[in-house]
């Protein structure tokens, strides 16, 4: 992840936490593919509307009267 997003090593435990966090919210054999490790915990589908790439470039805009 690290690699393919051209981050710095110094990174890593972040990519482990979104590894762990996709994983969770990705069908799994062990469950027949029929539901995701977060549907069996907490029995609602995962909400990945609004998941992004990880280490995708971002911008930060500041209203003008906040600056």
């Amino acid at each position: 992840m690290l690699r393919n997003a051209e981050l710095p090593e110094g990174l890593w435990t972040y990519a482990y936490q979104e590894a762990v966090y996709k994983k969770n919210r990705a069908p799994s054999k062990a469950l027949k593919f029929l539901k995701t490790p977060w549907e069996a915990l907490y029995g609602t589908r995962p909400d990945i509307s609004k998941d992004n790439a990880w280490g995708a470039r971002v911008y930060v805009t500041v209203p003008p009267d906040a600056r």
